[in-house]
């Protein structure tokens, strides 16, 4: 119970989110401005012609994804933590993986005045890196 209130201070919120599409951006933008004027306008061939624009242009946008799919500067990361054990997986590279490592372990050494266990370290391509505590 006690490594669970210490250790909160490591949990991390999610970071930043993938560029977004401008194409997807431009719709949503488009769509916008169709309802704007679809509150404005009180004739009705107008609003049939609105509604049908904005008809088109959600089934447009379904087509596109709302992110660019490859953002060189978009990793990911998924942390879980219980207890006094936690397990770190990154998509990326090893050296990816190296740096999150020394992170970790200098805000445990600095914050926590705690040491990440080298022998229950491990990074694997394909894998997740499992990290725990050697002293806490």
């Amino acid at each position: 119970m006690l490594a669970n209130i210490y250790l909160d201070k490591l949990d991390f919120d999610k970071g930043k989110n993938r560029k977004r599409n401008q194409a997807s951006c431009s719709l949503g933008y488009k769509r916008r401005w169709i309802v704007h004027k679809l509150k404005k306008t009180v004739n009705e061939a107008e609003r049939a012609e609105l509604i049908k624009s904005y008809k088109e242009n959600k089934a447009q946008s379904m087509l596109i994804p709302s992110s660019d799919e490859m953002d060189a500067g978009y990793k990911r990361l998924k942390y879980v933590r219980y207890a006094d054990d936690f397990l770190i997986g990154i998509i990326g590279s090893k050296e990816d993986a190296r740096h999150i490592k020394e992170d970790v372990k200098t805000f445990l050494a600095d914050k926590l005045a705690l040491e990440l266990s080298e022998e229950k370290w491990c990074a694997r391509i394909g894998d997740i890196i499992n990290v725990a505590l050697a002293s806490y």
